[in-house]
């Protein structure tokens, strides 16, 4: 089954677009988990976080910094290999953002999709197609590429004029921001439909753009719909994210959270709190969707 595929059938079998961040920051775990070593400790909040929130999202997304910050790349190996055994219905993102020549590339390839065994990698396509050809040319694995990061300060760069041509009638130059620019030519790219964009929805303005431009063919990563949603003070942003860059069937999105699900509660309710906020960022995601795909 290719990506693409699998993605697909995740979305309908969990009738949700919700993807759970594990975004394990062991100073942030429950304090009643530190009495042992750290491995074990992100471990059993991963597989308690996984455990509760399988049956209301149908993505996990593992933020491979936290990882590696503390060491524990096996825990990785771990959860996704708890992840495959238990939910294998499931698709599992590493963000790793990765972004390299074509023989580094290769090599990040083989590691993420074999040993770590993931079913889809985030990428920065700075180094163009032939670098990024391993990824995007595995039908199998997902290839996400940034685009439009959710942070406040992405503006800065990725708002940067890029020259398109001039206008036939007054022949002023005519521009379009890099983020866009750059997203249309990731889209050629996509022959497997297993190429995806990074799109933060703290802009749903830019989502809704991208949406109109690459139609049906591609979906979209969307990060900040939790806290740095708040941060940012949209009104309903969920409202405005799912309307701006579902696709025409009501799909088309794997809307993160992170922070606000895995760390909803530091007690020992912290699963349970997971789970209820998992549910209900699904029901508020369903409640605009153009269809949905399983009534329950």
């Amino acid at each position: 089954m290719g990506f693409r595929e699998r993605l697909e059938q995740a979305w309908a079998l969990q009738n949700s677009l919700v993807c759970v961040g594990l975004d394990t920051d062991v100073r942030k775990i429950p304090l009643h988990l530190r009495d042992r070593p750290e491995h074990l400790a992100v471990r059993r909040f991963n597989e308690d976080i996984v455990r509760a929130c399988a049956p209301y999202c149908s993505v996990f997304k593992l933020q491979f910094a936290f990882y590696l910050e503390a060491g524990l790349v096996q825990v990785v190996i771990d959860t996704i290999a708890f992840i495959r055994q238990h939910y294998p219905n499931h698709v599992i993102i590493l963000d790793a953002k990765w972004g390299d020549v074509k023989e580094t590339a290769k090599a990040y390839q083989r590691f993420g999709s074999g040993l770590l065994n993931y079913d889809a990698v985030t990428l920065w396509p700075g180094t163009g197609s032939e670098s990024m050809r391993p990824f995007f040319d595995d039908p199998e694995h997902g290839a996400i590429f940034v685009c439009r990061t959710s942070n406040p300060g992405s503006p800065e760069l990725q708002d940067a004029p890029v020259f398109i041509g001039y206008d036939d009638g007054t022949r002023a130059a005519k521009t379009e921001p890099y983020w866009f620019w750059q997203g249309k030519q990731i889209a050629h790219w996509n022959q497997h439909g297993n190429v995806g964009l990074v799109m933060g929805a703290t802009f749903p303005g830019e989502l809704r753009q991208m949406r109109e431009a690459v139609g049906d063919d591609m979906f979209s990563l969307n990060p900040g719909i939790g806290a740095q949603t708040k941060e940012q003070g949209i009104e309903n942003p969920i409202q405005a994210a799912v309307e701006a860059g579902q696709d025409s069937s009501g799909k088309g999105m794997i809307i993160n959270s992170s922070r606000g699900i895995i760390f909803a509660s530091s007690g020992e309710d912290y699963a349970e709190a997971a789970a209820r906020e998992t549910e209900r960022l699904r029901d508020e995601i369903n409640r605009f969707r153009i269809r949905q795909e399983v009534t329950r």
